[in-house]
C-alpha cells in the first residue's frame, strides 16, 4: 500500500539490488516466491479439475482425464506444503530466531 501511495504522490521508492542486503534475506524472498507460487498453481489447479469434473456430464473419457488432473493437483499441494513444513523445520533445528532475514523474507517492489 505504501508503495501505491508513494506512487500517486511521486515518490515511490525505486526497486534495485541495494533491497537485498544479505544472502539469507535474498534465499529467503526465492524460498517464499517458490513455495507461494506453487501453492497458488496446486490451487488454481485443483479448482479447474473440479470444473473439469461438473463438466464432464457423464462421459467416462473427461471423468478420467478429471480424476487424474485432480490427483496430481492434490499431490503437490502436498509437496509443496511439506517444503513450506521442511523449511521450518529445517530453521527451527539451525537455531533460526524469527527476526530473522530468511524465515520472513518478502520481496520489496
Amino acid at each position: 500500500m505504501d508503495y501505491l501511495w508513494g506512487t500517486l504522490q511521486g515518490t515511490a521508492r525505486q526497486f534495485g539490488a541495494a533491497d537485498y542486503s544479505s544472502v539469507g534475506y535474498f534465499l529467503g524472498v526465492v524460498v517464499n516466491i517458490m513455495l507461494g507460487t506453487g501453492i497458488a498453481i496446486s490451487v488454481i489447479s485443483i479448482v479447474l479439475s473440479g470444473i473439469k469434473f461438473v463438466m464432464s456430464k457423464g462421459d467416462p473419457k473427461a471423468f478420467v482425464t478429471a480424476k487424474r488432473t485432480l490427483t496430481y493437483s492434490v499431490v503437490a499441494f502436498v509437496l509443496v506444503a511439506g517444503a513450506f513444513v521442511l523449511k521450518i523445520m529445517i530453521l527451527n533445528m539451525l537455531g533460526v530466531t524469527d527476526d530473522a532475514e530468511i524465515r520472513n523474507a518478502v520481496p520489496t517492489f
